[in-house]
């Protein structure tokens, strides 16, 4: 029991880290450049400030989720599953986006919409999943 609780502390302290990693490779290395101007400097600041926000949020929903799974039974894992993947594809989205623009390959209706439209919906289905009548016992 003990090396599982170690095992998670790991696993939740990777996360965050392999997420911060990749996000700043994507806007800083990559889509940077050699930009190293007041404006670049901002832009990249605002980029890695979207994403740090997503990486807070799954590590949040994750912590809540993976210590109250066993306290609050099955019927509420689904609806958190839902909100961490939704905030996954955010965060995915938003790295992305924050890629494609440094870049100046964004364009509407492309995969970064996609992944919105997917987080939209993943959100609704969580909160769908939490409806009343979803989470009664069956008798």
């Amino acid at each position: 029991n003990q090396q599982n609780e170690v095992q998670q502390k790991i696993y939740f302290s990777l996360i965050p880290i392999c997420m911060s990693l990749v996000t700043f490779y994507f806007v800083y290395t990559i889509g940077r450049g050699n930009d190293a101007s007041t404006e670049g400097t901002l832009r990249m600041l605002l980029n890695l400030y979207y994403t740090g926000g997503d990486i807070v949020w799954v590590v949040i929903l994750m912590l809540f989720s993976g210590t109250k799974f066993n306290y609050l039974g099955e019927r509420l894992r689904l609806p958190f599953t839902l909100a961490v993947s939704s905030i996954a594809v955010s965060y995915t989205a938003d790295t992305l986006y924050s890629y494609m623009t440094a870049t100046g390959t964004y364009a509407n209706g492309g995969i970064t919409d996609f992944f919105y439209a997917l987080l939209l919906f993943l959100w609704a289905l969580a909160a769908y999943t939490l409806h009343p009548h979803l989470l009664e016992d069956k008798e």
